[in-house]
């Protein structure tokens, strides 16, 4: 089974839109985990209506606000399923044979219990009009250790694209409740650093992925931003070999290109922070 959990704060404007399109999923061995994190708009209503009308899907709970990393935390400890599928509260399944596509490719996908997998998927504006696609990185032609030094430098596979065996969560822990953002990054990085797992790339649009100005993507001070990344790849800097720590050094000799989701404005900023230096 899928457990997926959305993780919410204050998400009343997209919120239905989401739900939505996990309900019209052909696959239907899942259940879905609403983490309301301290709303104080029409969330909380929102999501009681669908967990009414759908009691044995649905099941949402209340907790106060801590973040991200603590909402997804809390679903983790509570979901019954196989699989940990983070959809989060203003993006969307990209169509409705997203779960049956993915899990037909992992079945096929040999120890694919210590992957954390992950797909392209499109961008929509605050209208859910689609206006990009984003091919994600394929990196499964290399190996392992070089592939996850990569993530030492850049950064690849959405949070929300994602799909995680639960025997990785049970091995490396849950998300970093102390990051204000980023604990994707750090959970990846920890993950495939500290523990050797790796990232495995589907080639399938899985999500729609809504790029709007009350996202944290839009929110984060740049600098702030790229100090944090800095931060979270140190606490792992004592598990690389000596040859990621070379490909390393030569990945740094490159402006890692930080996500085309970034909108151009926060993009521009991050190039020059680069070529300045912190």
């Amino acid at each position: 089974m899928i457990s997926i959990v959305i993780p919410v704060y204050n998400g009343e404007k997209y919120l239905a839109e989401c739900i939505e399109s996990v309900l019209s999923q052909t696959y239907t061995d899942y259940e879905l985990l609403i983490i309301d994190d301290g709303s104080t708009d029409s969330t909380q209503k929102i999501a009681m209506m669908y967990k009414d009308s759908n009691p044995d899907k649905i099941t949402v709970y209340l907790k106060g606000n801590g973040g991200t990393a603590s909402a997804l935390n809390l679903g983790i400890e509570k979901m019954k399923g196989t699989w940990f599928k983070w959809l989060s509260a203003d993006d969307k399944f990209h169509d409705k044979n997203v779960l049956d596509d993915m899990m037909t490719l992992i079945g096929v996908t040999p120890n694919h219990k210590d992957y954390i997998f992950y797909t392209d998927f499109d961008l929509m504006d605050e209208d859910s009009k689609i206006f990009k696609h984003h091919k994600e990185p394929d990196r499964t032609g290399e190996t392992r250790d070089l592939r996850n030094a990569e993530l030492m430098h850049g950064f690849y596979g959405n949070g929300s694209s994602s799909l995680i065996h639960k025997n990785i969560l049970d091995k490396c822990g849950n998300f970093d409740e102390s990051l204000p953002y980023d604990e994707d990054l750090d959970f990846w990085i920890r993950a495939c650093i500290k523990y050797r797992y790796t990232l495995y790339h589907l080639p399938i649009i899985s999500i729609d992925y809504r790029t709007h100005k009350e996202s944290l993507t839009w929110k984060a001070d740049p600098t702030e931003n790229l100090k944090l990344v800095k931060s979270i790849r140190r606490r792992y800097e004592q598990y690389l070999t000596d040859e990621q720590k070379k490909y390393i050094k030569k990945l740094y000799k490159t402006i890692p290109l930080r996500r085309r989701i970034i909108p151009v404005k926060l993009r521009r900023s991050i190039v020059k922070i680069y070529k300045k230096g912190l």
